[in-house]
């Protein structure tokens, strides 16, 4: 599924309906065919600016997101993998000689309570986030992230309690409604490391069926909200849901992101008890052959295939264990018992004396206050048992493994801290002597120990299949719901050629006082009302310190969306489906009028031209076309925009409602206009479907040597002459022969679209090269 995303730019105007287009294409019909002097020499201009208005847009994009992330060890105050506070945990702190014998035989777990908010699933994004229709599913987003704030601030409580949260879709919006007394509570709480972001991407993307173009939008896009509004920069890595791991994600995604771990839930059922069985359910990953890119990987859910809490210490409303608040003491210290014995399993199924237990599952902490009450008696409950002697430590980790078990809040942030300190006191001592004299990056640290350890084993390549049991292979997803994974690729192409049109506005009009508002005057003297793009522009320049300042957020935020794990992946309900959808057509329509308005600033003297898209090129439907084509006095103008940074050539279809059209291409400023292979062919019924306004023919045009990141500009008119059905007419490199013409006289009449006589020749398709015979 992972087709070059940056080949798709299904975006303004007439737009190709082939998939691999590239090409951004807007449309004008004019009544005046000599208004084609007005074309402005700027139609050269974005040729010439291509290269740099490419720049712009990279430098755009990965500003406060990727290249942010990447070195983020710079914001003291707001990581916890910050080198200064290596090794300052109290509860993993560097060895020597006071406290190496009592530490090393000290077993540390880590509480980290968090919750997994699908971004759409079983119900759409805002019944999940307004917890709405809960006959399907008991999910509020709103009311887990209000109820966890509430318990986060409670000052009764004896520990200092933390909680996790990924999923920035819902955060920000959540974020941004609370009052702002409840805003700085929470940047306090933050700032202490209480509330903590694992992942921070938009969602928690899937692996299998996403570019990694829409992987690292939707990162960029949460970390770019986090930044920009809280100063913080995630550094964990979180996939507990996605079914199977690419090497991509290892490499590009986490590395490459800045993160120094990476955490997740599902792994191969025979390789999980592989790994149980050989301690390795944490190690060391490397997307290729040489461990310079390794990262540090481990399983949440104490290693059992998911990323809940052990079994029977799940205490959210939503489980069905028995909650330890209200036990007698004898009860309590028999479940104390159970759970410390689960917990020696899974520190027995790892290297070093930090275990990670993730306190959550979907939709979790809606009632938080029964949570926080029964973890906080989980703590001080063990440290009580244990301390009154009624576990024997030798009876769950043998005589010579630990002796002493510290439990506590955590995140999993710490979590990697404390097993980066945990390898650094395994180091030899000139190891830890070259570290403690060249102060190195968190990750640079990690990577470093990681290598010289010979105990972690090196995982090669990536994690799928995913199964779970026999004949259990998660792998249907990687084909269902294909309208929506290729719209989903045409919307990512969409953005990012928008982006690139986006960029190009700023650059050529950025010196001029009053930016958009005087490229308005100047375009438009006889005061024309605004296009919604137009004014949108204005606004936004005026608002350029916010994290969604850009007219293309609404297609953005559509996008990250549809890379949720259970979006792109096709495994949601079908109307949930429809709802992903819906929310990328919403984004291209507005991406839409904001990029033909941008097109028509750069290009455009006159007011008599505008732009439009056509929508439903897939239905063989646009109406500027198809009515323009029945006038012998319009023309229309049609701009093809290639998004790519190489030349390149493509047949640009166009609905029309005539066989005799004629191409031109403005060769050069003010009216220079050269005729290009064109030809059109009947649009044959042959299901007999009624689509309303559907037009009877397609115009298809030969657009060569597109320039990279630039555009070219064509002019249809009328023709007085209709195409000869027996010529044979070459267009781009293909050669569509008489049998293929020959489709124009399939259909009898546009009105009932009912087939006249039918051609039972072969159809044959030949490039040259290979030929593909259809027989009819």
């Amino acid at each position: 599924m992972n087709t070059l995303a940056t080949t798709l730019c299904l975006i303004t105007g007439i737009i190709s309906t082939l998939f691999n287009s590239g090409v951004v294409i807007s449309a004008a019909a004019v009544t005046d065919v000599a208004s084609a002097a007005s074309w402005s020499s700027s139609v050269h201009d974005v040729v010439d600016h291509a290269k740099v208005g490419v720049d712009v847009a990279s430098s755009e994009f990965a500003g406060d997101g990727l290249t942010a992330t990447a070195t983020s060890d710079t914001t003291a105050n707001t990581s916890s993998s910050n080198s200064n506070n290596i090794g300052n945990d109290p509860y993993c702190p560097f060895f020597n000689e006071d406290n190496e014998a009592e530490l090393s035989k000290t077993l540390n777990i880590h509480i980290v309570p968090h919750t997994h908010d699908d971004v759409g699933w079983l119900k759409t994004v805002d019944q999940y986030y307004y917890g709405l229709n809960n006959t399907i599913q008991q999910a509020h987003v709103s009311l887990i992230l209000d109820n966890v704030l509430h318990q986060l601030l409670d000052t009764n409580s004896p520990h200092n309690r933390t909680f996790t949260y990924v999923e920035t879709a819902f955060f920000s919006k959540w974020y941004l409604s609370l009052p702002s007394s409840s805003q700085q509570s929470l940047k306090q709480l933050i700032e202490e490391k209480r509330f903590t972001f694992a992942n921070g991407g938009w969602v928690m993307h899937d692996e299998a069926c996403p570019h990694f173009m829409g992987m690292i939008d939707q990162t960029t896009l949460g970390h770019s909200f986090l930044k920009k509004e809280l100063g913080v920069i995630p550094k964990v890595g979180w996939q507990i849901d996605p079914f199977g791991h690419s090497a991509t994600q290892g490499g590009l995604m986490t590395k490459g992101m800045g993160f120094d771990s990476l955490f997740f839930g599902r792994m191969h059922y025979v390789e999980l008890q592989n790994r149980q069985r050989d301690g390795e359910c944490e190690g060391l990953w490397s997307s290729s052959s040489s461990n310079d890119d390794s990262i540090f990987w481990g399983l949440s859910g104490s290693y059992q295939g998911n990323y809940g809490a052990p079994k029977g210490m799940c205490f959210d409303v939503l489980c069905d264990d028995d909650p330890l608040v209200g036990l007698e003491v004898d009860a309590l210290q028999k479940r104390i018992k159970s759970f410390m014995e689960m917990v020696a399993v899974q520190a027995n199924q790892t290297k070093g004396r930090d275990v990670m237990l993730t306190m959550g599952s979907d939709f979790q902490y809606s009632q938080a206050r029964k949570n926080f009450q029964n973890l906080d008696l989980l703590i001080v409950a063990t440290d009580y048992v244990l301390s009154n002697g009624s576990i024997q430590m030798s009876d769950l980790f043998g005589e010579d493994r630990f002796n002493s078990v510290k439990i506590f809040y955590s995140t999993p942030e710490r979590y990697t801290e404390c097993k980066y300190i945990d390898l650094m006191n395994t180091r030899k001592a000139r190891q830890k002597s070259r570290e403690q004299r060249e102060p190195l990056s968190m990750q640079t640290k990690f990577e470093s120990t990681l290598r010289d350890s010979n105990n972690w084993a090196v995982k090669m390549g990536d994690w799928f299949p995913y199964a779970d049991c026999d004949h259990c292979y998660w792998t249907g997803y990687f084909s269902s719901r294909q309208s929506l994974k290729r719209l989903e690729r045409v919307g990512s192409s969409f953005l990012h050629a928008s982006r690139q049109i986006e960029s190009m506005l700023k650059l050529q009009f950025s010196h001029l006082d009053g930016a958009y508002e005087h490229i308005i005057n100047k375009r438009d003297p006889a005061g024309r009302s605004k296009l919604a793009a137009e004014t949108l522009w204005s606004e936004s320049l005026s608002n350029t310190n916010s994290w969604n300042d850009s007219p293309l957020y609404t297609l953005d935020d559509a996008m990250g969306v549809a890379q949720h794990h259970d979006a792109v992946s096709g495994t949601s309900k079908q109307h949930v489906a429809y709802d992903y959808a819906k929310r990328i057509a919403d984004g291209m329509k507005n991406a839409s009028a904001f990029v033909t308005g941008a097109l028509r600033a750069m290009l455009v003297d006159s007011s008599a031209i505008s732009f439009s898209y056509c929508h439903l090129l897939n239905e063989t439907v646009c109406d500027i076309s198809q009515v323009a084509s029945e006038d012998d006095t319009q023309s229309t103008y049609v701009v093809v925009y290639n998004a790519l940074t190489s030349n390149r050539s493509e047949v640009i279809p166009l609905p029309v409602s005539v066989l005799a059209m004629k191409v031109e291409r403005l060769a050069s400023v003010p009216d220079d206009w050269a005729v290009v292979a064109s030809t059109v062919i009947a649009n044959a019924n042959y299901a007999n479907v009624n689509v309303a306004d559907a037009a009877g023919y397609t115009l298809w045009l030969e657009a060569r040597d597109l320039p990279p990141t630039g555009a070219l500009v064509f002019r249809i008119t009328r023709s007085e002459e209709r195409h000869d059905p027996a010529s044979t007419v070459r267009i781009a490199n293909e050669v569509v022969d008489e049998a293929t013409i020959s489709l124009s006289h399939l259909r009898s009449g546009q009105n009932n679209g009912e087939l006249a006589s039918v051609d039972t020749s072969d159809l044959v398709f030949s490039n040259g090269v290979l030929s593909v015979t259809f027989d009819r």
